[in-house]
C-alpha cells in the first residue's frame, strides 16, 4: 500500500511538472497549421497548447489579461498592435538568435516579424473588365459582385483601412474627409458582407461571386496546387496593404524560459522553411526565405509593392472607423 501511495504522488509531481512546463500560445493561424507546428514541436520536446483566436480578437484578449496573462506566446498579432503591447509594457524582452536575419526589420526587442503577407483584391479572370483600383469598386457593374469578410478580422480591417488612408483629413469626421466616407459607403453598400463563415475563395473560383479579399499567403497556397488557375489580382496603382505575423512572449507569464526557447525554435531558419513551405507563406527569415521554391518565390515577388502608411495613425483610429461601419452601415449590409 506504501509502494502505491508513493508511485501515485510520483506521477502527480510529473503530471504537474508537465502542465507547469506548458507553453500556451495564442494564434490566429488556422487549425491546419496550428496542427502542423504543435505536432512538430512536441517532436522537438516542446509541451504547447495553442487557442485559436481571430486577430483582432486575440489582439484585444491580450490587452484583457494585460495585468494576469493567460498565454505565454502570441503568434499573429500585427505591427502596430504589437508595437501597442510594448508601450503598455506588456512584453518580454529576449534576442533571438535569427533577429539579424529578419528581412523586415522592427524597431524593437519585445516583438519579432515572423511572416510577410499581403491584403489582396482577387477576381476570377472571367469577369468583365475586373476593377484596377479599390476606388473602382464603387462602379453599380460591381455590385454584389465581391465579397468582405467581417469588420472585426484583421483582414478587411486593413482593407478598409488602406481605402480611408488616402482620405486623411484631421478637420473631418474621424479624421476622414467627406470624399473617403461617400467612397467607403458605396464600397460597402455594393458588397456581400460574410458575417461568420467564409466561403469567398470557393465562390470566386465557381465564379458564383466573382472578387474577394484575402491574403497573400491563401492565394499563394491556391496558386501553387492550381497552377493553370483562372484567378488575377487587383493592382491597386501598384501598392497594396503588407502586414506581418509577429511572435513575442508576455511578461509575468508562467513560463517565460520556456517560451523563449520555443520562439527561438519557431524563428530559426529550419522551422520557417519547412512551415513556409508547408502552407505557402512568405517568410520573414531570410536564410530561409532563399531556399523557398522558384514558383512560391516568383508569386510573392510579382506582388504589387507595399502601401506606406501611418502605423500609428492607423492605430489611434481603426477602432473609431470600425464602430462608425457598425453603426452607419448595418442595416446597408446584405449577406
Amino acid at each position: 500500500m506504501k509502494k502505491i501511495l508513493i508511485l501515485i504522488i510520483i506521477l502527480l509531481f510529473l503530471g504537474g511538472c508537465e502542465q507547469d512546463n506548458q507553453i500556451i500560445i495564442y494564434t490566429n493561424s488556422n487549425q491546419t497549421r496550428t496542427s502542423w507546428y504543435t505536432e512538430y514541436a512536441k517532436e522537438e520536446g516542446f509541451n504547447v497548447k495553442i487557442i485559436t483566436l481571430g486577430g483582432y480578437d486575440m489582439y484585444h484578449r491580450l490587452l484583457a489579461e494585460k495585468n494576469e496573462p493567460y498565454a505565454d506566446v502570441f503568434f499573429g498579432v500585427n505591427i502596430p498592435d504589437a508595437k501597442e503591447m510594448e508601450e503598455l509594457g506588456m512584453l518580454e524582452k529576449f534576442t533571438p538568435d535569427w533577429k539579424d536575419d529578419l528581412v523586415y526589420k522592427v524597431n524593437s526587442d519585445y516583438f519579432y516579424p515572423l511572416v510577410t503577407d499581403a491584403i489582396l483584391l482577387y477576381y476570377n479572370k472571367s469577369i468583365e473588365n475586373p476593377p484596377e483600383t479599390y476606388s473602382d469598386l464603387t462602379n453599380p457593374i460591381y455590385d454584389h459582385k465581391y465579397t468582405i469578410k467581417r469588420f472585426g478580422g484583421y483582414t478587411s480591417r486593413l482593407f478598409i483601412g488602406q481605402i480611408l488612408l488616402d482620405y486623411v483629413d484631421e478637420s473631418g469626421e474621424l479624421n476622414i474627409n467627406e470624399e473617403g466616407w461617400t467612397e467607403l459607403e458605396q464600397i460597402i453598400n455594393n458588397c456581400v458582407y460574410a458575417k461568420t463563415f467564409d466561403t469567398s475563395l470557393e465562390d470566386v473560383i465557381d465564379n458564383t461571386i466573382p472578387m474577394a479579399i484575402t491574403n497573400a499567403a491563401t492565394l499563394a497556397t491556391y496558386q501553387l496546387n492550381n497552377p493553370e488557375s483562372n484567378i488575377g489580382i487587383v493592382s491597386n496603382n501598384n501598392e497594396v496593404l503588407y502586414t506581418y505575423s509577429n511572435v513575442g512572449i508576455l511578461k509575468n507569464n508562467n513560463n517565460t524560459e520556456a517560451s523563449i526557447e520555443f520562439v527561438k525554435w519557431l524563428g530559426s531558419e529550419k522551422v520557417q522553411l519547412e512551415y513556409a513551405k508547408e502552407f505557402g507563406l512568405y517568410t520573414n527569415n531570410g536564410k530561409a526565405r532563399e531556399q523557398l521554391p522558384e514558383e512560391l518565390l516568383e508569386f510573392y515577388e510579382q506582388l504589387p509593392e507595399p502601401f506606406e502608411y501611418d502605423t500609428q495613425f492607423y492605430n489611434d483610429n481603426i477602432d473609431s472607423w470600425i464602430k462608425k461601419l457598425d453603426i452607419d452601415f448595418v442595416e446597408k449590409l446584405r449577406y
